[in-house]
């Protein structure tokens, strides 16, 4: 089965928020449903200041194989442009802070922050905060960071219906629907002097069907939810915006430990290609950049950043940059079997005794190495970090100058 965060394909979620970013004129004539909107939308943006504490929860099943992927967030804003969030999930603790010059992020399993002088909306950084594929979700969250919060709901003639009253965590709350390209998706907002954003439901039956032809399977659930419902406004946040490093915190200009190969030669590697084709590293010098990712495919961090990893090469392909996944002490049947599930197009090679894994003191997977058309190690990953893709992007820029 594919892992959660390969096969989940948001796009009305996606053209929920290109909406979201567009600027739309409201109509003089709300639906009972925008009238709700409109509330909670003149209450949100009323609010000088906000913490809240949200968490995600993804639940899939296919053939009775069920994955969970689960992330909380606690997110401290002040308007306009201050904000914090916290991130905790099953792979990191990730700290972001963006005022009017700077933004600041934190890796605590690291120990390492990094200081950049820009300034970063509390939209993006909210939405920066977990795996590309559910980035877009969370700019339906983000929307409260808005000037004016949830607003392309209200466009002429959008379609916004009531569902019913619900108590969430004791509030008694009112559950509105819309559809985006077919997709429906409900918002909680609690009634009352406070309308505030409770809970985001996206109907997921669209993925399904999806998931269902790819793996050749009617035996799929999928759930998605956002709780958004710990709330304190107007409290003075003045020190959870500002940043204070922990003892022994490192500033760095890219998070990780610094691998002893980096800067040195790149081990040699002589091994097979899963086509049978023999491949040795240095037949690449001078001719390509090549991006070595050790992984299995047991891995789950592996089959998450694989994808990835994949797509921002081919970005940088005309430029000499090849991709090739270094695959640790796996058979070739289970390999391919893989590859035709998830339908990666990847140069696989076989590294079934260890040898390279050893020679790139590869502890733990995945790891992904970039050596350069001199040969030398330019840079090294270690796991699976939430701006990867960005990170890998701007080192491959850098390189293909």
């Amino acid at each position: 089965m594919k892992s959660i965060h390969q096969a989940i394909h948001w796009s009305m979620v996606t053209a929920l928020f290109l909406l979201g970013a567009s600027t739309v004129s409201a109509q003089t004539e709300l639906s009972p449903g925008q009238k709700i909107v409109k509330r909670a939308s003149d209450y949100t943006a009323s609010l000088k200041s906000f913490t809240l504490e949200a968490s995600m929860i993804a639940d899939i099943s296919v053939d009775g194989e069920k994955q969970q992927y689960e992330a909380g967030y606690q997110i401290a804003f002040k308007r306009p442009d201050g904000i914090a969030i916290t991130m905790s999930d099953v792979q990191s603790d990730l700290k972001l802070y963006s005022d009017k010059t700077t933004t600041t992020r934190y890796i605590a399993d690291l120990n390492q922050y990094i200081v950049e002088d820009k300034h970063t909306s509390p939209a993006e950084l909210i939405i920066s905060m977990s795996n590309p594929m559910f980035r877009p979700v969370l700019s339906v969250l983000a929307e409260n960071t808005a000037a004016a919060p949830f607003t392309f709901l209200l466009e002429k003639d959008f379609k916004v219906t009531i569902v019913g009253e619900e108590i969430i965590n004791k509030v008694k709350c009112d559950r509105i629907r819309f559809i985006i390209e077919e997709q429906p998706i409900d918002l909680w907002f609690s009634q009352g002097d406070a309308p505030l954003l409770q809970r985001i439901i996206p109907d997921m039956s669209k993925f399904i069907e999806e998931v269902k032809e790819s793996e050749e399977t009617d035996d799929v659930e999928f759930s998605l939810h956002i709780n958004s419902d710990k709330w304190k406004v107007n409290e003075d946040v003045t020190t959870l915006l500002a940043f204070k490093p922990s003892e022994g915190a490192e500033k760095v200009t890219k998070f990780g430990p610094k691998h002893p190969l980096l800067e040195k030669e790149a081990p040699e590697i002589e091994l097979t290609i899963l086509n049978g084709d023999p491949f040795k590293l240095s037949s690449k010098k001078g001719k390509e950049i090549v991006v070595l990712d050790f992984w299995a495919t047991w891995c789950g961090p592996c089959r998450q950043g694989m994808p990835i990893l994949a797509k921002v090469v081919k970005e940088f392909e005309d430029k000499g940059v090849r991709l090739y996944a270094v695959n640790q002490g796996e058979g070739p049947e289970e390999i391919q079997g893989f590859l035709d599930s998830t339908g990666l197009d990847l140069t696989v090679v076989l590294d079934s005794e260890g040898v390279a894994g050893n020679a790139y003191q590869v502890k733990g997977i995945p790891l992904m190495v970039i050596v350069g058309r001199d040969g030398i190690v330019k840079q090294v990953h270690i796991g699976l970090t939430p701006t990867y893709e960005d990170d890998v992007r701007a080192e491959l820029t850098e390189l293909t100058k």
